[in-house]
């Protein structure tokens, strides 16, 4: 039996010569078909063939604005640069431990600056890839070839399924299908000539049945690393959601509207929830709307006004994974904006779990803010976070002390789950922790009862002209790993009511 691999040979579209200016697979599919016949001239080859550019761009692009008029709407998109970089660093890093024949320098320059150009075959015969790749190796434009690892999800993507499937090889010869009306529309070119038995057709619906199948393989060591980089740069914020939201929703009729992208700010938060909405609504038992749900609160979990940090924290986490539900757009006298619901779980002062559906509203320009909170459906409960709020019972030393014991420890785990921008040099390789620098926490009002206790306890220093910081406390250089332990730090210190800002500084 004939062994096989998963192989793909890379083509620089841009670099396909005055032939290929147009259509380059009429370039690059015929060399390939003779590169493979005169390796394999007695047919052996058996193999689905797919086609097509490497749509890394698809992993890493992202909404920028929606808009919507009285006759239509639209969308921009933009590729994230730092999830592109990652994904392309990544990949180059993953070929270390496979068989390629790339130059990895020119590969990852060429996945950002042009289109690169596929054509793979899943089950091909091993015995032939070094004679295919020989013989292509003086194509103006070949890149090289790769064996696919299959328990890598990324690569699968990019090299396999995001690729058109539309012929065979098999036999000796190349099979294509006819459409439902009995034409055939795709172009092979060199297909009619290949050796030993030429171009075969097949009826509509009869060429996939007939393909040989890859092997299904579970997530290799590799390919979890590669999974994982993805799934940590993929970290939206909840405005971006929203975003993506909006674009499905744009279809359905409704008030004009357009939204874009908030500008990059390390201190940014994802929504919010201000104390008014809480002590004089949502926990005042004297309101004339908000009585009801202050009663709820308070019976069932047992959380009164002074606990509104405590119901804060839980629904500002909980909304981070929570599924946005109802989105609409309102128009009203001050403008319009984004409504969507979201259920989540809170767990109360009285160890009771609740699930409360919560109403939000995204403003142009700003971040989505809480409008009410009510009982919501049980059935949808689910182990809620655990608030890192800091007991009221707790006073002075005590207080701050475990205060910042609590934003150390969600700075340290926000930096150890941080998925940095590689940094590549040129002539020394890729440095996945990214560039190096340092994050710090700074209190404009260095006396402030916390930012004297930082003083006296060693943890922050006197920033000039004035005020306070705490650098942030990672075992790392890396910038991006210092910047999400700063972050995690300030975010843990505004949930119990302490306002800071987060500086970055690129060494």
């Amino acid at each position: 039996m004939t062994a096989t691999t998963p192989v793909v040979f890379l083509f620089d579209a841009n670099n396909a010569g005055k032939e290929g200016e147009f259509w380059y697979g009429g370039v690059f599919d015929p060399a390939f078909l003779r590169a493979l016949e005169n390796a394999d001239p007695s047919g052996l080859t058996s193999s689905l063939v797919r086609r097509g550019d490497i749509l890394v761009w698809n992993l890493c692009d992202e909404v920028t604005a929606v808009s919507r008029s009285e006759r239509s709407s639209s969308h921009q998109r933009s590729v994230d640069a730092d999830l592109l970089r990652t994904v392309i660093w990544d990949l180059v890093d993953a070929l270390a431990s496979q068989w390629h024949t790339i130059d990895p320098n020119s590969f990852a320059m060429s996945l950002v600056h042009s289109s690169v150009h596929c054509i793979s075959l899943p089950t091909f015969p091993t015995m032939f890839r070094v004679p295919v790749d020989n013989a292509l190796q003086p194509l103006q434009g070949y890149l090289g070839a790769i064996e696919v690892d299959l328990g890598n999800p990324i690569q699968r993507q990019l090299f396999l399924d995001w690729l058109v499937g539309d012929s065979i090889i098999s036999g000796g010869s190349v099979t294509l299908e006819r459409d439902y009306e009995g034409h055939v529309q795709t172009l092979f070119e060199g297909a009619e000539e290949f050796k030993p038995n030429g171009l075969a057709i097949v009826e509509y619906d009869k060429l996939r049945p007939s393909a040989p199948k890859p092997p299904t393989l579970p997530m290799s060591a590799r390919g979890t690393l590669s999974h994982e980089r993805l799934l940590g740069k993929q970290d939206y914020s909840l405005h971006q959601r929203v975003l993506d939201e909006l674009v499905k929703s744009s279809m359905r009729g409704g008030p004009a509207f357009e939204f874009s992208r908030l500008p990059e700010s390390p201190g940014r938060l994802d929504a919010e929830l201000s104390e008014a909405k809480f002590i004089r609504y949502l926990l005042d038992p004297q309101h004339k709307e908000g009585g009801g749900k202050a009663k709820f609160f308070e019976t069932a979990l047992g959380i009164r006004a002074d606990d509104w940090r405590f119901l804060a924290a839980q629904l500002y986490d909980g909304l981070k994974t929570a599924e946005l539900a109802e989105l609409r757009v309102e128009s009203s006298t001050w403008g319009f904006g984004a409504k969507f619901n979201a259920s989540i779980s809170v767990r109360g002062l009285n160890g009771n779990v609740a699930v409360i559906e919560t109403v939000w509203i995204m403003k142009p320009g700003q971040i989505p803010a809480l409008v009410t909170a009510l009982p919501g459906d049980k059935e949808l409960a689910r182990e809620p976070l655990a608030p890192v709020v800091i007991s009221r019972d707790l006073e002075g030393d005590e207080r701050w002390s475990a205060l910042f014991d609590a934003a150390h420890q969600a700075g340290l785990s926000a930096a150890k789950s941080c998925v940095p921008t590689p940094m590549h040099i040129q002539g020394y390789g890729t440095e996945f922790e990214g560039a190096c620098g340092s994050a710090s926490i700074w209190f404009r009002d260095g006396r402030a009862s916390f930012a004297q206790w930082l003083i006296k306890a060693g943890h922050a220093k006197r920033a000039y002209p004035k005020g306070v910081r705490v650098l942030a406390a990672v075992d790392s250089q890396s910038l991006d790993r210092s910047t999400a332990y700063a972050r995690a730090f300030a975010l843990v210190l505004h949930q119990n009511g302490i306002q800071s800002e987060v500086r970055e500084r690129i060494d």
